[in-house]
């Protein structure tokens, strides 16, 4: 069974690679995207360092102008807001998203995207060809969630949820070939799901913080973090720890600290996003919210039945969360399926972690 789950998996991605190459990575027949923003700001993050966090690329450079615009190839001038950046070649300008507020995105996503744009910075390797290498990448990305994802689940529950898992890839897919590179965030989450089921506590928390190392979101699974933290106080673990647990979890320690302090610096310009969040008490969306509401009661009772308080601790995160954050789009419920997939205390429990993240990733499509 899992021999077919990876030849699936394989063909699939080969099918869907081609399909991306045959049409455009970017532009107005594309849509919005943030792939070919993460390349350039790993571009600049060189010369402007923590800046990316604190001031808008619009207060840092201002628009190229008319002359060296036309010397830019018509496909990067095609995506406006073009910025001059001295030293650059006009060829190769500055094209982003959200530069009227500071990076909201830690830097894993740079990491992540950085021989891309060192590739495109130096080589004469062509816009559209970076934007196409960037779409396979986190495509690339999206096959290994899934198959870490697939191989937690026993057999028997493949094949009960194979058509779940289905309508789940290409949901998950379509976004991905999108730009956006949330499903790659999953690895490290997925990972620590698995190793918090094998009550690996030093191993939970350095994946959660290599996963929020490349993605803000991973804050939806902080629970598990906290809970691991707390078994490796309670039984003072450290004291047994090989010279690999104590380099790993200085790596850990590190990424997250890189990624708590980033987020500080860029936590006053998050105000200034647009609210586009359906289920946000301010958005004033009725149906969103009363599929919200609805799905998080009954979750609760279902979670309360089978007697999984952690299930009802990550509700009630996730809950505060989604009620705060500003952006909920489409593509952030990828952050959901960590948990949905995690070992559960009966299937009442799982059952009501599936309702939760179905019925509210359809409210944010509503």
């Amino acid at each position: 069974m899992r021999l077919s789950w990876t030849a699936g998996l394989l063909g699939a991605f080969v099918v869907c690679s081609i399909a991306s190459l045959a049409r455009p990575a970017y532009g107005p027949s594309f849509g919005f995207g943030d792939h070919y923003a993460h390349m350039n700001d790993a571009r600049l993050f060189p010369r402007v360092g923590l800046k990316l966090w604190t001031t808008p690329i619009d207060h840092l450079f201002a628009p190229m102008d008319e002359a060296r615009q036309a010397l830019a190839p018509p496909d990067v001038r095609s995506l406006g807001d073009v910025r001059d950046v001295p030293g650059w070649p006009a060829t190769k300008p500055f094209v982003g998203s959200w530069t009227s507020i500071a990076r909201p995105y830690p830097p894993g996503a740079m990491l992540l995207v950085a021989p891309i744009a060192l590739a495109y910075h130096f080589t004469g390797l062509s816009f559209a060809a970076a934007n196409h290498l960037l779409i396979l990448l986190y495509l690339a990305g999206s096959q290994v969630a899934f198959y870490i994802g697939i191989r937690q689940m026993p057999d028997e529950r493949r094949r009960l949820y194979a058509a779940a898992w289905v309508v789940a890839y290409f949901y998950v897919t379509f976004w991905t070939l999108r730009g956006f590179y949330d499903a790659v965030a999953l690895i490290p989450v997925l990972l620590a799901a698995s190793a918090f089921e094998a009550r690996r506590w030093l191993a939970v928390c350095v994946a959660l913080a290599v996963g929020l190392f490349i993605h803000y979101r991973v804050v939806f699974c902080l629970p598990w973090g906290l809970y691991a933290l707390w078994r490796l106080a309670r039984d003072r673990a450290w004291s047994t720890w090989t010279a690999w647990q104590w380099t790993g979890a200085a790596i850990g320690a590190l990424l997250a600290a890189v990624s708590v302090y980033t987020f500080v610096l860029v936590s006053p310009a998050l105000g200034l996003v647009p609210l586009a969040n359906p289920t946000h008490p301010g958005g004033l969306h009725p149906l969103p919210l009363l599929v919200f509401a609805a799905s998080t009661a009954a979750a609760a009772v279902l979670f309360w039945r089978a007697r999984a308080p952690l299930d009802l601790v990550m509700l009630a995160w996730l809950t505060l969360m989604i009620v705060s954050i500003r952006q909920l789009q489409a593509w952030h419920a990828f952050m959901f399926v960590p948990w949905v997939l995690a070992a559960a205390k009966s299937d009442g429990a799982r059952f009501g972690r599936i309702l939760w993240a179905v019925a509210v990733t359809v409210a944010v499509i509503l």
